[in-house]
């Protein structure tokens, strides 16, 4: 008999973390679980740790590594169960997560949702809250989710006909992946935003958010296409034009204050300025800067210490 949820993992050299990341699955109170398991090219013990948690793993893999995408939409049409989980190799779930979440879901008559997590660093120390970093939103949120991804990974529960008929997850996108099928998922169906901290997201100096021109690179171009996409409405391609100025002022202070580029985060800081049409643009990033510096810069130095370990 299928399982009501899937667990989907993908994972490259995840020891130590992978360990308490599949301890969270096992220790969920809502049983009526798969975990399916995607070891991209590793060269440590990551597949046979994964094999030895329970029956009710079931571990795929390819011994050189494929796009991130690529391994979640394999993993995506492995899936027995109704609904899709996802968990990185590095976070982690509280116990009751997937029991609340399904709850919610059901009685809300979702068919996706997210939840609020803790940042927690390398060593597990909680850094702060990611909807205190960016404040959740629900319903039809694509405006809302162009100006900034308040949508972690983690967190996420799908209907898994509903992700495959969004076309799953694009393997242009080697980091931003996800950002783009939330994209893509919120112009077709309302999101519902779970109450409560359910997960875990662990900051580290290896995380793959962590590589941020890349992420900027890509993220640049999710909102030309949307800026340009004829089929959405005006509305929404003028919020993709503002996330392209937001993009600029924000990844300009990621790279003062994690990759310590004074020059390059100044000139970004100038173009989104420049890019900015309106004030309320401005005014917007302002106070969501202000709003959330204790977090970021909490985050900012524990990937940097991260990468002094490295």
């Amino acid at each position: 008999m299928a399982p009501r949820v899937s667990v989907v993992m993908v994972c490259r050299d995840g020891l130590p973390y992978l360990l308490e990341a599949l301890g969270s699955v096992l220790a969920q109170t809502f049983t009526d679980w798969e975990l399916v398991f995607w070891d991209n090219g590793s060269k440590d013990d990551s597949r046979e740790a994964a094999a030895r948690l329970s029956p009710k793993v079931r571990v795929h893999g390819s011994t050189a590594t494929i796009p991130l995408a690529e391994a979640r939409n394999r993993l995506t049409d492995a899936a027995r169960g109704r609904y899709l989980a996802f968990l990185d190799a590095d976070d982690l779930w509280y116990p009751e997560k997937l029991e609340h979440q399904l709850a919610r879901m059901t009685s809300d008559g979702s068919t996706w949702s997210y939840t609020d997590c803790r940042i927690v660093s390398a060593r597990g120390e909680p850094l702060g809250r990611f909807a205190r970093r960016v404040p959740q939103r629900a319903g039809l949120v694509t405006e809302a989710l162009l100006r900034e991804n308040f949508i972690p990974l983690s967190t996420v529960m799908i209907e898994r006909d509903i992700l495959l008929e969004a076309g799953g997850f694009d393997v242009t996108f080697g980091v931003a992946n996800d950002y783009d099928l939330w994209l893509r998922l919120s112009a077709r169906t309302p999101v519902l935003a779970c109450p409560g901290v359910l997960s875990a997201y662990r900051v580290h100096g290896s995380n793959l958010t962590g590589r941020y021109r890349i992420t900027y690179r890509e993220n640049r171009l999710i909102y030309r296409r949307w800026a340009l996409a004829e089929e959405q409405p005006a509305h929404v391609r003028e919020a993709a034009r503002e996330a392209q100025a937001l993009l600029s002022l924000r990844w300009g202070l990621r790279e003062i204050f994690e990759g310590r580029n004074y020059h390059r985060g100044f000139r970004r800081l100038r173009v989104g300025v420049l890019r900015a049409k309106r004030l309320r643009t401005l005014i917007h990033f302002a106070v969501r800067a202000v709003a959330s510096s204790r977090v970021r810069l909490r985050m900012a130095r524990e990937r940097n210490r991260g990468k002094a370990r490295t």
